[in-house]
């Protein structure tokens, strides 16, 4: 921005150069032959003019240096200005996005700026990783993407294999219940329970997510079916006791005595009557019988509503036994009382 000072400068230059360019117009004009000198005021007059024109033409030059440099830099300005409308417009629509999800699904403060926090961590790996990672990252994203778009459609979401993630999660996050089938031909190994779910590093993780369960409220209960034939209740004490000591209620049900439930029974878990962890096995294929094809999430309210009158018929079913912890800790099965 231009000072008065420099503004009055400019001023008295223009003025200087028009009065030297009437003098020296005067002076041409008095050097003329003493017959072709015009008269006095005539030669005042048109030295005057020719001082106020080249004023004119100064000032029409600097007028115009000014627009120029003006139009310059409201040209950069615009582009400035565009950046930054564009920038903001997008921030405003994802905004509005994130209010709209918060006025649909009620979403807290934490959750908005955990979904913020992705957005950013996410655009530091595109920036800043190797092709690969950012790959995985995307991968990542578009699966979370995709997993949150079905339970939101309250639709089913399966994991080829064993996922573990939901199961420590969902058992940490319990408020009110966790009602749980097991079954043998899933949670046992093949020599039996011994090699099973419950001696390995994950079913030690899940006992110890229970027992926090357990101490902030929540109702574990859990039903064994053991449905293979080279298996008996005797197999299952071990088990029963790691159970029967952090608080869980156990209960046995031998379906080898009751053929007619073993097309119907699942593997399934329901954690507060909300969701549904069910787990499928694989096709037996000689000894092998712990091998897990799937893990499916149930969202749908008729589906988990279905799998809890299921649960609920299976507790107190005939051939049910309750299973206790004795005081010198050996476990005794009985009938329902």
């Amino acid at each position: 921005m231009r000072t008065p000072r420099k503004g009055h400068r400019r001023l008295i230059s223009k003025i200087f150069i028009s009065l030297t360019t009437s003098l020296v117009a005067l002076a041409f004009a008095t050097f003329l032959p003493t017959d072709r000198q015009p008269e006095v005021l005539w030669n005042t007059g048109a030295s005057l003019f020719i001082g106020g024109v080249m004023f004119v033409v100064l000032h029409l030059l600097d007028v115009e240096r000014q627009l120029d440099s003006l139009v310059k830099s409201v040209d950069d300005h615009r582009d400035q200005v565009v950046e930054k409308l564009t920038d903001g417009f997008s921030r405003v629509r994802l905004g509005s996005e994130l209010v709209d999800l918060r006025e649909v699904s009620r979403l807290s403060p934490e959750e908005i700026t955990q979904i913020a926090e992705l957005i950013h961590y996410r655009t530091r790996i595109t920036e800043e990783a190797t092709p690969l990672v950012r790959e995985f990252a995307q991968t990542e994203v578009a699966r979370l993407t995709e997993q949150l778009r079905r339970i939101g459609d309250r639709s089913d979401v399966t994991y080829e294999g064993e996922d573990r993630e939901w199961l420590l999660l969902l058992t940490s996050i319990a408020r009110r219940s966790i009602r749980a089938t097991s079954l043998s031909s899933i949670d046992a190994g093949v020599r039996g329970f011994d090699g099973g779910l419950w001696r390995g590093e994950l079913g030690r993780r899940y006992l110890g997510r229970q027992a926090q369960a357990i101490r902030r409220g929540v109702q574990v209960q859990r039903l064994f079916i053991i449905d293979r034939g080279d298996l008996t209740e005797h197999d299952l004490l071990s088990d029963l006791r790691l159970h029967l000591q952090i608080g869980v209620e156990v209960r046995v049900l031998n379906a080898n005595d009751a053929p007619h439930l073993r097309e119907t029974l699942r593997d399934f878990i329901i954690f507060d009557e909300e969701l549904s962890f069910q787990s499928t096995g694989a096709p037996m294929v000689g000894q092998h019988y712990a091998s897990i094809m799937d893990t499916t999430l149930v969202t749908n309210h008729e589906r988990i509503r279905s799998r809890l009158d299921e649960f609920s018929n299976l507790w107190p079913s005939a051939g049910v036994q309750v299973a206790e912890l004795q005081p010198d800790g050996r476990v005794v099965l009985s009938p329902p009382g």
